[in-house]
């Protein structure tokens, strides 16, 4: 009872971690291996097709267990035939045969499909290596069974020589010694060296450079949210992913045009499985999907216009994406259960299906809402501006004491919907604003909304007052009162905008004697700054000066600004700021 009971603890320790680190290859190797020493073959197999999908099918070590696997099952499969059939002459009827080879194709297309995904890894010797073996040990009764394996191993030796990979120089070796071994091959045999020797020479070649991308990072490091500030080691990793990201995508080997999206998507799976917590990491990802998207739609349409057919180069190519997107949302869909209500399925793009994914894991991250939005937003059709809205609304649901959320929901509804739905967003917003969860930034949109694009400067003017009235703090912000301002001057109503000057001035003074000894002017007083209000002002009356007094206003106005305390601990701040930054002299 003891034992079993220490066996239950380690799985449930292997769930529990996985839990926290679903993108970790290497430890749901290590649940699966425990499962398959118990003989629970059906629920290792389940559990490995979920950790494919949660690692983006970007993991070597589950990807070797997956050859494994296939090897274990065809094995079997033989043995059971040479029990059932009792090891005689009946062993080798055609229909035994046959169904043997189709045994072999479909675990060779497995294996060419994890070569496929992996295949073009720095570290993809071992899956080769095991591929070759597995061909090896195919039975060789018969001169065709001879040949096919012949071939194979050919074609898998070509396949993989062609590559930088680390050990290519031994894949060449190995190569040279097949094609020597065969009887009577010397001519052929020769030709086909010749002709793949070139291929070897620029991989190898390229090999140096391709390791210089892949020392520093660490495919195996467990996904943690970043510190802040950033640990150097993070930043390291940081800066090591780009590197290499930034080289594959260069194209440095000349691939073809699929072939460099396998690899570059190969090398995105595998960092954003590292870096999951990363915005930036998604977002290049999503940026670089959907550019390459745009250009195989512009390829599709040249294609058409030419009276190309639907089964070229093209078609496969979008199929083979298609399939990349299928995978990828399947992917967010297993690791999605750990947050996020946002499902995805096959049909989406594959720029969509990244941003997707990526706000499974951070639900709470503004940017990557407001890109997938736009990129909604940008087909221009119906579904896609009924998706951009169910974003926008997911992210004010998500932050909804965001001013800056609510404020380009608003505009986004504006541009789609006109201005009565604009101002019902607005209106959502009612409680929050009068809490004081929502602050100037959202009044500010939405007075400047109704001026600009609504040519309502009446509405907008009402904006600002409610705002006003209900929140003084505001006059605090320079850039509130500035456009305040601005809309009263064109509104020619020079005395309201006088008045407005004159009580923020006077509330940014009284705000740092209150503030005195207290928290930083910056906090106090939010950018632009007192100074920058005080010009304005001063600019304001030197464009309406029209009779003499308004010259001793103005004198007036620049020893008071001299002598306004808010923009004096204003100066002192910027320079000392300047002082920190390096800038400060010794005039």
């Amino acid at each position: 009872k003891e034992v079993q009971k220490a066996k239950w603890k380690v799985r449930d320790a292997l769930r529990c971690f996985i839990a926290q680190y679903p993108t970790s290859g290497r430890h749901w190797r290590m649940l699966i291996e425990y499962e398959l020493r118990r003989g629970h073959y059906e629920r290792a197999d389940r559990l490995l097709a979920q950790a494919m999908l949660a690692t983006g099918h970007a993991s070597l070590e589950l990807w070797d267990l997956q050859f494994l696997r296939v090897t274990d099952k065809y094995e079997e499969s033989v043995e059971k035939r040479k029990k059932a059939t009792g090891g005689g002459d009946k062993y080798a009827d055609i229909t035994v045969e046959s169904e043997e080879r189709h045994e072999q194709e479909q675990a060779s297309a497995m294996y060419d499909r994890g070569l496929m995904h992996v295949g073009g890894d720095f570290k993809a010797l071992k899956l080769w290596r095991s591929y070759m073996k597995f061909v090896k040990d195919w039975p060789q009764r018969t001169q065709a069974e001879k040949d096919r394996q012949r071939d194979k191993l050919r074609s898998i030796h070509q396949r993989a020589l062609c590559i930088p990979i680390d050990g290519v120089e031994d894949v060449w070796r190995d190569y040279e010694q097949f094609e020597r071994s065969i009887e009577g091959n010397e001519t052929l045999g020769g030709k086909l060296l010749d002709k793949h020797r070139g291929l070897f020479n620029s991989a190898r070649q390229m090999l140096p450079r391709r390791r210089a991308q892949w020392e520093g990072v660490d495919v195996l490091r467990l996904a943690r949210p970043p510190t802040a500030p950033l640990e150097h080691d993070d930043r390291e990793q940081v800066r090591g992913w780009k590197r290499r990201l930034a080289f594959e995508s260069e194209n440095f080997e000349r691939l073809e045009r699929d072939e460099l999206r396998v690899r570059v998507r190969h090398s995105y799976e595998q960092c954003v499985a590292c870096l999951r917590f990363y915005p930036e990491i998604w977002l290049e990802y999503a940026m670089w999907e959907a550019r390459h998207e745009s250009a195989s739609s512009v390829q599709q349409q040249a294609a058409a216009s030419s009276g190309g057919g639907g089964g070229g180069p093209a078609s496969s190519s979008m199929n083979d994406d298609m399939a990349g997107a299928s995978a990828g949302a399947a992917a967010a869909a297993a690791v999605g259960a750990e947050a996020g209500s946002l499902s995805i399925v096959s049909s989406v793009s594959l720029a969509e299906a990244v941003y997707r994914r990526a706000l499974t894991v951070l639900p709470e991250c503004t940017v990557l809402h407001l890109a997938l939005a736009e990129l909604l937003e940008a087909r221009g059709t119906q579904v896609g501006l009924s998706g951009a809205r169910r974003v926008y609304a997911s992210l004010v649901k998500t932050v909804p004491s965001s001013d800056m959320a609510w404020a380009l929901y608003q505009r986004f509804v504006r541009r789609t919907e006109g201005k009565a739905a604009a101002r019902q967003v607005f209106a959502l917003t009612q409680t929050a604003r009068s809490r004081g969860e929502l602050g100037r930034h959202l009044y500010l949109s939405h007075a400047l909304l109704e001026w600009h694009a609504n040519a309502e400067p009446t509405i907008a003017l009402k904006v600002f007052q409610q705002a006003v009235r209900r929140h003084p703090h505001f006059l605090h912000c320079s850039d509130f009162v500035l456009s305040y301002a601005e809309l009263l001057v064109s509104r020619q109503d020079v005395r309201d905008a006088r008045s407005l000057y004159e009580r923020a001035t006077a509330a940014m003074d009284h705000a740092v004697d209150a503030a005195a000894g207290g928290a930083p002017l910056a906090t106090t007083l939010p950018q632009p700054g007192p100074k920058a209000l005080w010009l304005a002002y001063m600019r304001f009356e030197v464009l309406h000066a029209s009779c003499p007094r308004d010259s001793a206003r103005l004198r007036d106005l620049e020893v008071r600004m001299q002598a306004s305390r808010a923009v004096r601990e204003s100066g002192r701040e910027e320079g000392a700021l300047r002082r920190g930054r390096g800038g400060g002299g010794s005039g």
